[in-house]
């Protein structure tokens, strides 16, 4: 089976063909996408390697309720969004943002990235979480709220 760019080549499929004949061998070629998967496969597999670090264009992260500090001015801004803990009895600011990896931060191949954080799961209990990852495409590097830019001006 020819396969890539030049096994569309009808004198390469001809000569082939008729050298092969003889030891009663057929000769077939990809006609649709495959026909450059093997060159696809081999600049993948090159690139792969090459690339062995990436640098974080945005800044990731969770939506999150910190915990409530009337001392800090971004806090006491937002204490309509104070809500209590049902179970802790702690008082969060909704509309928060943890970040989990800061823009512009080299990140290599085989880095792992591990952030904790507690989960109040009500009555309900479950093992599945699912958890939506955000991507913040604003300047500021220490962003602690999604509205914070809108409070710069």
């Amino acid at each position: 089976m020819l396969v890539g760019g030049f096994a569309a080549n009808p004198w390469l499929y001809s000569e082939l063909d008729k050298q092969l004949t003889n030891f009663h061998t057929s000769v077939f070629r990809a006609q649709d996408a495959t026909a450059k998967a093997a060159a696809h496969g081999a600049v993948s597999f090159y690139l792969d390697h090459f690339v062995s670090a990436r640098v974080a264009r945005w800044t990731y992260g969770i939506p999150c309720g910190h915990a409530y500090d009337a001392s800090n001015p971004k806090h006491f801004a937002r204490r309509q969004k104070v809500y209590q803990d049902a179970f802790n009895g702690r008082e969060y600011v909704s509309g928060g943002f943890a970040i989990h990896l800061v823009k512009g931060t080299v990140v290599n191949e085989k880095d792992t990235k591990r952030i904790s954080l507690n989960k109040t799961m009500g009555e309900r209990r479950s093992h599945a979480v699912r958890i939506e990852l955000l991507c913040y495409q604003g300047d500021s590097r220490d962003v602690e709220f999604f509205d914070e830019e809108d409070d710069e001006g």
